[in-house]
């Protein structure tokens, strides 16, 4: 299931690969298995469009100190480079 993201005026970044992801920032409440918060962090959502109508939807996590955080399950495994690749563009 991808978000429907207004792409008119959401935030963008490009890649060295000159792929455009375009992005959304939005607060997000992390709980533990008895449903307590345990952090708020920010998630992006970044979603690219394809040739073919072909979309791509990724979620990263990043702390207030400027870590990053994965959910496990989240993002496919085989998207790491793509993910390095969008911590790597958000930082600069």
């Amino acid at each position: 299931m991808n978000p429907e993201l207004d792409i008119t005026t959401g935030k963008h970044v490009i890649l060295e690969d000159n792929s455009q992801y375009f992005y959304t920032i939005n607060p997000f409440q992390l709980t533990n298995a008895l449903g307590n918060v345990v952090a708020v962090l920010r998630e992006f959502v970044f979603i690219k469009n394809g040739e073919n109508d072909e979309r791509s939807c990724y979620k990263l996590y990043k702390t207030k100190e400027g870590n990053w955080y994965e959910i496990p399950g989240e993002n496919p495994s085989a998207a790491n480079d793509i993910l390095r690749s969008l911590k790597s563009a958000i930082d600069e």
